[in-house]
């Protein structure tokens, strides 16, 4: 039988079923509530018909949850399928294998279009030992434990403890055509181990007082600049000397020209020295000390007190 002979078989089952329910009613109520999931029912037909399957599935749900039987799940699974959506199709067919004392061919149906849907979506199992909701990316809402069929790819799920505990967040990676289980309770925070360091209670940082540990490393910097300036200024001197001497002997334009320069180089080079000298000795005395600071940790080890003592600098 092809799709759409199935479609209207499916159909003709479920109006068939909607109007035995009616005439089986014990109340009032109950008839009431038959009428409209047939109501219900024919307007899915009529949105199935104009290809709006969307609300074709949506109708066929409201009508199987109305008056429950596996023809209105199948139809609203199709048409989910059609649309588009095969988790929320897996999901319906779930519900028409769920109910009890399913005919064999809506049994075969529904286990062909899972087989054909699973591929293509990701199944997680919730495990909880207490009843959790689930909101799947801040949408919907599933009891727990249980499974639900969802798209595959990166999903957060925000699960709130019936019992009242916080909220929380678990990001779950789902791949198609796997069941990915989700373990919705938290962790238990184990207890210290007996035996093994536990800190009590912290005690203040003891007053530190100022040591001495040298001159900064900006003033060592300092004294090097200065101490390589004041050997060229050495060296320069010589030739400062030198220059002088030819020029008192020979005072020509050239040798003139060289004790000038030689004389600035020199007084460039030892006035380098000496500022660095003092710029190393103001880094010295400015800079702040290194402070040695100790601190007091109390903890319990095999069973008893104890304290750790440490100090930094």
């Amino acid at each position: 039988m092809n799709r759409g002979g199935r479609a209207v078989f499916r159909g003709v089952a479920a109006a068939l079923f909607v109007t035995l329910a009616i005439a089986r009613a014990p109340s009032s109520a109950l008839a009431a509530g038959s009428e409209r999931a047939a109501a219900i029912f024919r307007q899915g037909q009529e949105a199935f018909a104009h290809k709006n399957y969307a609300a074709a599935a949506a109708s066929f749900e409201q009508a199987a949850q109305l008056a429950p039987h596996p023809s209105a799940w199948l139809d609203a699974a199709e048409a989910w399928e059609l649309d588009g959506a095969p988790a929320r199709a897996a999901e319906d067919c779930d519900r028409a294998l769920a109910l009890p004392d399913v005919a064999a061919d809506h049994r075969h149906d529904a286990e062909a279009r899972l087989a054909r849907l699973v591929p293509k979506i990701a199944t997680l199992d919730l495990r909880s030992t207490r009843a959790q909701l689930v909101k799947v990316d801040g949408a919907g809402e599933v009891r727990a434990p249980g499974s639900l069929r969802i798209a595959p790819g990166r999903h957060e799920l925000a699960v709130v403890d019936v019992a009242s505990a916080p909220a929380r967040t678990i990001a779950v990676d789902a791949r198609a055509g796997a069941t990915t289980r989700v373990e919705l309770d938290p962790a238990p925070s184990a207890p210290p181990s007996r035996g093994a360091s536990a800190p009590l209670a912290p005690v203040p940082p003891a007053a530190s007082a100022p040591t001495h540990s040298g001159p900064p490393t900006a003033t060592w910097v300092a004294f090097g600049i200065g101490a390589a300036a004041a050997g060229a200024g050495l060296v320069v001197g010589a030739m400062t000397v030198s220059a002088k001497s030819d020029f008192t002997s020979t005072p020509t334009i050239a040798s003139r020209d060289r004790f000038y320069r030689a004389r600035t180089v020199t007084n460039v080079a030892w006035g380098v020295a000496g500022a660095a000298a003092v710029v190393g000795i103001v880094l010295w005395i400015t800079t702040p000390r290194a402070q040695a600071s100790a601190s007091v940790t109390m903890g319990v080890r095999d069973g008893g007190p104890f304290l750790a003592h440490e100090t930094r600098f």
